[in-house]
C-alpha cells in the first residue's frame, strides 16, 4: 500500500469489528493515518430487532371466531339430572365480525329446560339457537359471548354428545369438539338443585324435588299347600321255582349178527 492513494479494506472486505480493530493497531504501529470509519445512514441493531424489517408494514389481521363449550357437571350423570351448558364465541382477530351466527344441536335424550336460555345474564328465546341458529349481531376483536341454558338428563346409559356450530361471512373460525356427557345407570329419577357457587346475585336456592313414592306391594297371595298321596307298590310275584328234568335215558345199539 502507497502512501499516495489509501484503500478501505474495511470497505473492501466488509470485515468484521475485530479485523478492524486489528487494522487499525497495525496501522498505527506503522505510523499511517487511521481511516474514517464509513458513515452509516441506518443504525445498527442487535438481536430479535435487527430480524425486523421496518420498511416492511404488517398486513392487518382480520376477524377470527373461536367457539368453546362446557358444560356443569358432564359426567356420572343420573336420570333426571339438571345440566348446565355454556357456549361460548369469541373473536380474536383484529377486526369485528359481523352477522356471527350460533347454532347448538342437542341429542333427543337431553331435555332443553324452558326459561334457562341466557346471554350474558339477559333471557332470551333458545328455540332459534336449538332450530335454525341465534344472530349474535356483531363481536368486537377480543371480546366474547357466552350463551347459557340448562337440559334434563333423561333415563338411558349411552354418552350424550352435544354439537355447537359458529359462523360469520368471509369469517374464519375455529371450531369446537363434540362436548359428550356420560351417563350413570341405576339410580332412581331426581331433580339435582344447582350448587350454590353457581348462583347468582340475590337469587334463591332451588328446592329439591324428590321422587314422588312408590306405590306399597301387593299382599302375599296364599297357596294352599298340596301333600302328595303315597304311592303304594304292589308286593312283587313269588318266583316259580325251576324244574330240571333229568335226561332221558339213552338206549343201547342194536348189534345185527351175519349169518
Amino acid at each position: 500500500m502507497s502512501g499516495d492513494r489509501e484503500v478501505d479494506l474495511d470497505a473492501l472486505f466488509d470485515r468484521d469489528a475485530d479485523a478492524r480493530l486489528l487494522e487499525r493497531r497495525r496501522r498505527e504501529e506503522l505510523g499511517l493515518t487511521p481511516l474514517a470509519a464509513p458513515a452509516q445512514a441506518t443504525p445498527v441493531r442487535f438481536g430479535a430487532e435487527s430480524m425486523v424489517d421496518e420498511t416492511t408494514p404488517a398486513a392487518p389481521r382480520g376477524p377470527l371466531l373461536r367457539l368453546a363449550l362446557e358444560a356443569r357437571p358432564n359426567r356420572d350423570l343420573i336420570p333426571g339430572a339438571l345440566a348446565t351448558l355454556v357456549a361460548s364465541v369469541s373473536d380474536d382477530g383484529g377486526a369485528e365480525a359481523r352477522d356471527v351466527l350460533l347454532r347448538i344441536a342437542l341429542p333427543p335424550e337431553a331435555e332443553p329446560v324452558a326459561g334457562s336460555f341466557a346471554r350474558d345474564e339477559v333471557t332470551l328465546d333458545g328455540e332459534a339457537l336449538l332450530g335454525e341458529g341465534l344472530r349474535l349481531g356483531t363481536i368486537s376483536p377480543g371480546a366474547t359471548v357466552r350463551i347459557r341454558f340448562a337440559v334434563h338428563v333423561l333415563p338411558g346409559t349411552d354418552p350424550l354428545d352435544v354439537l355447537a356450530h359458529a359462523s360469520a361471512p368471509g369469517v374464519p373460525a375455529i371450531a369446537a369438539p363434540a362436548l359428550r356427557l356420560t351417563r350413570r345407570s341405576g339410580h332412581a329419577a331426581f331433580e339435582t338443585p344447582r350448587p350454590f357457587y353457581e348462583l347468582e346475585a340475590n337469587e334463591p336456592h332451588e328446592p329439591v324435588t324428590t321422587p314422588p313414592p312408590s306405590p306399597a306391594p301387593p299382599p302375599p297371595r296364599m297357596v294352599d299347600t298340596v301333600i302328595d298321596e303315597p304311592v303304594v307298590l304292589p308286593p312283587p310275584e313269588p318266583e316259580q321255582p325251576v324244574v330240571v328234568e333229568p335226561p332221558a335215558a339213552v338206549e343201547p345199539p342194536v348189534v345185527v349178527e351175519q349169518p
